[in-house]
């Protein structure tokens, strides 16, 4: 029995800017646009700009059905045909995709062909689903060209013709349909159209297995267990069957127990897995232990590296650090990545071995030259620790760039905490800033703590802060800033392009004006009136001179982001001016 071809629902909701005007979209829909019924319907769907209401979602597909637009009435089938926000009625769904089917839409033509050929709301009628089949076959439709090559297998239809439906197999599975490739396999298994070859045949399996195709990868194990097609492989078919048996197949983990005993370490190891899961088959903790620790002891890597884990956490077993460092070693030593980071943690924190810094770094250098991204951030700990020895703080900026880089946030915050100690001067502001500012975007509150100290450093914004917002909510203000952080880097940036002679404090130069006024809305101290007057003045200056350097159209970016808010005619007038201060 062939599926249906399910397209999400939703699948075009992405296409519509999220900041599209959902009133304008509204009077559209109201005033009969179909194009704008379908958007609406699909924002009702999705709760996009609106509430969901599964109710005004039909609704609207309805109308927009009703009008024939193409999309509003595939998608209502489905609905009918699922029983998603309305009573299942598989007529109604049929009666709908027809309407698409008859304006060349092929997903719906493959789908009424589904329906035809399993009687899902018609009666069956091959020689309809045969016809719907082709029609999107003709389109390039992958599953249909598919259910194609099936009918002429089974005479469905059509003429039986076995060379035909190779044809299309090939057809499909040049355009990367999974199930097209195991169907030219099995072709060739049984000699059906074309001359029997198992090597042939076993190619095209693995295609299917390689695209994720679920019987393609089971039969790949058959091969590789049985050497058909292939070189006899016992590893190799316990990988493919342990794929499978994840998926809750019995018949895969059965497999696997054949193989484990055999004594294949890979095996046992798998079905260790699944009786630790219960996938396809009922979790039971000792029978995992018992296979978990056979593999282990054949000297399989990713056994040992578990059993260590198993001993170190105390999870099926008493907890026992000695015997986790006695497995974690023989992983390491054949190169397991997660031995070698845990192995490293051991000796660093002295558990199950004696403390070992110099270890720890030797084991962590292994992982993380393998891409060990635990290993990358304790080897910046490491260093960090240590960095009043020469090298040491360069070092560590060394792992946690590599981190940073790959939007870590934790390893962005201690990139800020490093430039607050390196570079010409002792310290590097503007990229401490523009790390802080990355990991702030990422949520990290601890940015807060930094700047605390960024900002207590700045002679000018203390002034400010013990005038207008008062010394003691510095830290408050500081946290704030974390908050606007997508604000930060365009105005270090600003101020980094003032003229030579006027921006050896650039960073501060930002820091001093836009983000007072960004964090004085955000904290709401009293001195926001301020701020957004001074903010307005900027606007209206052009250019101000503030702290050591020229700031140009820094604060007036804030004020026409809509950071600072209210209409800069209707802001509160007092307080000093910068220029004054």
């Amino acid at each position: 029995m062939k599926k249906l071809l399910v397209v999400a629902i939703f699948s075009m909701a992405g296409c519509f800017a999220y900041a599209a005007d959902i009133s304008g979209i509204k009077d559209k829909a109201n005033s009969g646009d179909s194009e704008a019924q379908y958007n609406l319907a699909v924002r009702y769907a999705k709760g996009d700009g609106v509430k969901k209401n599964p109710s005004e979602m039909i609704k609207w597909y309805k109308k927009a059905a009703q009008q024939g637009h193409i999309k509003a009435q595939f998608e209502l089938g489905l609905l009918y045909y699922f029983g998603n926000a309305v009573e299942r009625d598989l007529s109604e769904a049929v009666k709908l995709w027809r309407k698409a089917a008859e304006q060349g839409y092929d997903e719906a033509q493959y789908n009424l062909g589904v329906c035809y050929e399993n009687g899902n709301g018609v009666k069956p009628d091959y020689n309809e689903a045969f016809k719907w089949y082709k029609k999107a076959a003709d389109q390039k439709h992958p599953s249909s060209i598919n259910a194609l090559g099936l009918c002429y297998i089974t005479g469905r239809g059509v003429n039986k013709n076995l060379q035909k439906a190779v044809e299309y197999f090939m057809a499909a599975a040049e355009l990367g349909y999974a199930e097209s490739m195991f169907n030219v396999g099995i072709s060739y298994d049984n000699g059906n159209g074309v001359k029997k070859d198992e090597k042939e045949a076993a190619k095209w399996y693995m295609k299917s297995a390689e695209n994720g195709y679920l019987k393609g990868q089971y039969v790949m194990g058959m091969c590789y267990e049985n050497g058909s097609g292939v070189e006899q492989n016992f590893a190799e078919a316990a990988k493919w069957y342990a794929i499978v048996a994840k998926e809750g197949v019995p018949a895969a983990v059965k497999k696997l127990l054949g193989l484990a005993n055999k004594n294949v370490a890979e095996a046992q190891y798998e079905l260790s897995v699944c009786y630790n899961r219960g996938l396809g088959v009922k979790m039971d903790t000792a029978e995992a232990l018992k296979w978990l620790k056979k593999s282990a002891e054949q000297g399989y890597a990713e056994a040992q590296f578990s059993l260590g884990l198993n001993y170190y956490t105390g999870r099926t077993v008493e907890r026992n650090w000695a015997e986790a460092v006695k497995w974690y070693r023989k992983a390491a030593e054949q190169g397991n990545m997660q031995a070698q980071q845990n192995l490293g943690v051991c000796y660093y924190k002295g558990r199950g071995v004696k403390e070992n810094p110099a270890e720890a770094v030797k084991w962590w250098r292994k992982a993380a030259e393998q891409g060990s991204l635990e290993s990358m951030y304790n080897l910046g700990i490491y260093y960090y620790e240590n960095k009043d020895i020469k090298g040491n703080l360069k070092e560590a900026m060394k792992w946690w760039r590599k981190l940073a880089e790959r939007d870590d946030a934790e390893a962005q915050f201690k990139m800020g905490m490093c430039y607050m100690e390196s570079g010409k001067d002792g310290v590097n502001l503007s990229e401490a800033i523009r790390w802080f500012g990355k990991a702030a975007e990422q949520g990290v509150v601890v940015v807060g703590e930094a700047m605390v100290q960024v900002l207590k450093g700045d002679a000018v914004f203390q002034h400010m802060g013990s005038t207008y917002a008062g010394a003691a909510q510095l830290e408050s203000v500081a946290i704030a800033v974390s908050a606007a952080s997508a604000v930060l880097s365009p105005a270090v940036a600003e101020c980094d392009a003032v003229p030579e002679g006027h921006s050896a404090d650039g960073a501060r130069c930002a820091l001093g004006v836009q983000i007072p006024a960004v964090i004085a809305v955000v904290v709401g101290h009293a001195s926001v009136k301020y701020i957004s007057h001074a903010a307005g003045e900027l606007c209206g200056k052009a250019v101000c001179v503030f702290h050591g350097c020229l700031v140009a159209v820094v604060a007036c970016g804030a004020v026409e982001n809509g950071i600072v808010g209210g209409p800069l005619g209707n802001v509160g007038v007092g307080g000093v001016h910068p220029a004054d201060l």
